[in-house]
């Protein structure tokens, strides 16, 4: 109960922060599901119009903006095979609301602005310059809007007396060489984001940790991040790099329904999905014919569903694709092209990865030209273990706020123009075959820093500050870590002390009948009785302690070994993992035989699916039984490092504080109320000063 409200809270914190910062672009996700299954309109178009009306916690004026949103897409939009339906009425009215995508063309030959309808298959409409000037993006591709057209030959034809006409603030010219166009267009609104401040919403980031941005970029995708493990949520995330840097190569092969393809086609209106496989170089690259870019020029993510079924026509198709992942360009004709678009490849394991490994290779789906091919294998960044990532269930959907999908897909389109890629030069050098990392620190200051990072991810919900006392001086009254306290900031006396962070804030009360902060006899709590410490008293205490350990130097060092083996070792914890390995491996030759069973002769695919459903259950489990194994060995290891580090420095110790000692050799230190400080050694030892 108390870990619900304390999600609770957080969804709390997180939609406070959303309001606060990103109001009007952020949409409930439930919402957008309930409308989105009888409305055939882009998914980012839909969100749009649902922040505009539903942004509230109001259920009444939700629910009113709701039907306000299905009245204008049931009113206004257009549907494809309705245009002349469309046009007719628009005819006889005179004039028409509608709701449709709008691209702008420069017409160099008439010096005018002209607009097309997607789904109206209208073109060649005069539009006012002020449109693509206000909103750019009319003319990168288009934007989904709401337009008021009028029709009227005799206001808007041109005939031979008329020289000029004068619409919205503009004088539009006739053109004789044109067909009379008696449509124009009396007012544009786009229901799409027109324009993205990438400073704005990297000033509105800045009131979100790493962890509650992650919630929102999940559930701005439609994901429950609640539902899902911290693992899961960065593979989840992993689908947006694509989006975000440029010719960046991504595979994922997986379990069928732990949606790979999802966000490539739902969310992203900047990316293409290319179904069934066969393409053409023409279509893909380059068309020679009409010397226009292919796909990889017009979209920021070209994604292949279905791998297996990856065909070209052309008998240099693979050849071209390899070449262009590999520089971002190619050769056509005489001509060298350039793209920034990233490629994606996602398909379907109807095998375990167990198998799959014993039979083939991770990369089975793919067509035998590209999947046995290392040169085509060498040019992915990233393959997505798609294995690891739950088949979603209704619970994995969201039904809180999230970011708006087209504002979403647009900052991270803005995001692909900022480049990062010397950022590993800040930590690391790399090898000239690429296989070993070689640290820029000293390699002892390393191996302290990832000690203190595992030991900091180990106490998730504790304060850590860049000085090394932070998080290991606790308070022995309350269990609270001491912080830093500035005193007298403002004058000469300005110094810092160290104090229990809850030292004057109510303690929890003990039972359920006390208020908060006071006792069951009424009384008030008193604050923490534990002193607070300066830094030279904290280093004083420190080498007092110091000098104590060192009396026993020798008999510490001589049981070094025996302590170490005996918090450790992990010889029961190999044999476990042996039993484990064998379970999953009788599980996999199960699921083998029945895939062969089935193949060989056609099983009822009701029985045949409740048989693998229940083996590929049990092989989870094993498999998570294995992962809590391999977790325990690796604490472990992390603990040997930490002995390790504390004898080798207790071999050569002084009497001296410096931060890396204090780091290597002391695991926490508890305060007394009567100011005593107990130090707890990594090796177990105790020293109270």
């Amino acid at each position: 109960m108390e870990e619900f409200s304390d999600t609770q809270d957080v969804r709390q914190t997180i939609k406070q922060k959303l309001r606060e910062n990103f109001d009007g672009k952020i949409v409930r996700k439930d919402l957008t599901k309930k409308i989105k299954e009888g409305a055939n309109v882009p998914v980012y178009v839909l969100e749009f119009l649902l922040g505009q009306y539903c942004s509230s916690d109001d259920d009444e004026i939700v629910a009113q903006g709701v039907e306000n949103v299905k009245r204008i897409l049931a009113d206004n939009y257009v549907r494809p095979d309705e245009s002349e339906k469309v046009l007719s009425k628009l005819r006889q009215r005179g004039s028409m609301t509608i709701i449709d995508q709008v691209t702008v063309n420069l017409n160099l030959k008439n010096d005018a602005y002209e607009a097309f309808f997607s789904n109206l298959g209208l073109g060649g409409v005069p539009i006012s310059e002020e449109y693509p000037e206000k909103y750019d993006r009319l003319l990168c591709g288009g934007i989904w809007s709401i337009i008021q057209l009028e029709y009227g030959t005799e206001d808007f034809g041109f005939g031979d007396g008329i020289v000029s006409v004068e619409f919205m603030g503009e004088k539009i010219k006739p053109n004789k060489k044109q067909p009379n166009n008696p449509i124009r267009i009396r007012k544009l609104t786009p229901i799409q984001m027109p324009h993205v401040d990438i400073e704005e919403l990297k000033q509105g980031r800045k009131a979100f940790s790493k962890d509650e941005w992650i919630d929102v970029l999940l559930r701005s995708i439609g994901m429950e991040s609640d539902e899902l493990s911290y693992r899961e949520k960065w593979l989840l995330l992993l689908h947006m790099i694509p989006l975000v840097e440029n010719n960046f190569n991504l595979c994922e092969l997986g379990p069928r329904s732990t949606g790979k393809s999802h966000l490539y086609k739902e969310i992203s209106p900047n990316s293409i999905l290319v179904s069934g496989g066969q393409t053409t170089v023409a279509n893909l690259f380059y068309n020679m014919g009409r010397h226009t870019m292919g796909l990889v020029g017009m979209w920021d993510c070209v994604a292949f569903d279905e791998v297996a079924g990856i065909h070209f026509k052309d008998k240099d198709g693979i050849q071209i694709m390899k070449d262009y992942m590999a520089s971002g360009s190619f050769a056509r004709g005489k001509d060298e092209k350039a793209a920034n678009a990233s490629m994606v490849f996602v398909g379907n394991i109807n095998q375990s990865v167990d198998v799959l490994l014993k039979t083939s290779s991770l990369f089975d789906p793919f067509p035998t030209e590209m999947g046995t091919d290392t040169a085509f294998l060498d040019r992915m960044h990233c393959y997505v273990p798609g294995w690891e990532i739950p088949k979603f269930r209704p619970e994995h959907f969201t039904d809180d706020y999230g970011f708006i999908t087209d504002y979403l897909a647009e900052f991270l389109r803005e995001l692909r123009k900022e480049q990062h890629g010397d950022a590993l030069d800040r930590f690391y050098r790399l090898g000239k075959n690429l296989n070993q990392r070689d640290t820029i620190v000293d390699p002892a200051e390393w191996e302290l820093v990832q000690q203190e990072l595992a030991r900091r991810k180990s106490h998730p919900r504790q304060r850590f500050w860049n000085n090394g006392f932070g998080g290991k001086i606790v308070c022995g009254e309350c269990g609270a870590a001491f912080g830093p306290k500035v005193w007298h900031s403002t004058d000469a006396y300005r110094r810092t002390v160290w104090q229990c962070n809850r030292k004057y804030q109510p303690r929890p009360t003990a039972h359920p009948t006390e208020e908060k902060g006071s006792s069951p006899d009424g009384e008030k709590r008193k604050p923490c009785s534990t002193p607070h410490l300066t830094e030279e008293q904290i280093k004083a205490a420190f080498c007092r302690a110091l000098s104590t350990l060192l009396v026993d130097r020798d008999k510490i060092l001589a049981d070094g070994k025996a302590v170490i083996l005996a918090l450790t070792d992990c010889t029961s914890l190999d044999k476990k993992a042996e039993m484990i390995d064998a379970e999953i491996a009788a599980v996999a030759a199960r699921v083998d035989q029945l895939v062969r069973e089935n193949a060989a002769m056609p099983l009822d695919q009701d029985i045949y699916s409740k048989r693998y459903n229940e083996l590929a259950g049990e092989y989870e489990k094993q498999q998570r039984k294995r992962e809590a194994v391999e977790k325990e060995k690796r604490a472990r290891a992390e603990k040997r490092e930490a002995l390790e580090t504390f004898y080798g420095e207790l071999e050569e110790l002084e009497v001296a504080f410096t931060p890396q000692r204090w780091n290597a050799i002391v695991e926490r230190v508890v305060v007394g109320t009567d100011g005593a400080l107990t130090f707890l050694f990594v090796n177990g030892g105790e020293v109270t000063v």
